[in-house]
Parts: C-alpha cells; sequence; structure tokens
C-alpha cells in the first residue's frame, strides 16, 4: 500500500477504534441472543453513521495510489 498522510492514519485510527467497538459489541449481542439478524440493515446503517464509508474512501484511496506508483 502507498504511505498514508499522518492526517489519513489519525482519522482511520478514529474511526477503526469506533467501527471495532461497535462491531465487537453487536458480535457479544449476536452470540448473546439479544440482536437479530433480521435488523441488519439497520447495523450497516449505524456502522455507516460511525464512518464505514469514509473508511472505505480512504482506503481505496491508498490502494488508488499504490496502483499508480506501480506502474
Amino acid at each position: 500500500m502507498a504511505i498514508a498522510t499522518d492526517e489519513q492514519n489519525a482519522r482511520k485510527a478514529a474511526l477503526t477504534t469506533d467501527l471495532s467497538t461497535y462491531s465487537s459489541e453487536l458480535v457479544t449481542d449476536f452470540i448473546l441472543g439479544r440482536a437479530s439478524f433480521d435488523d441488519w440493515d439497520r447495523y450497516i446503517a449505524q456502522m455507516q453513521e460511525l464512518g464505514l464509508d469514509e473508511l472505505i474512501e480512504i482506503e481505496q484511496s491508498q490502494y488508488d495510489k499504490f496502483l499508480e506508483l506501480s506502474k
């Protein structure tokens, strides 16, 4: 991968922390029967609110830069 900027690294760290916390709690809730897969769209929407799409954009831009530099 291309080297990320300090700003990208900081933002990725913040987003990853929030998303990891949410997904870990969600997995626990699934295991304990407190969450249902019937609400999957709501879970994805919550992840998007936590910045999933932004994280994907950052990762994609790094990958695109890597491809550009490896030509």
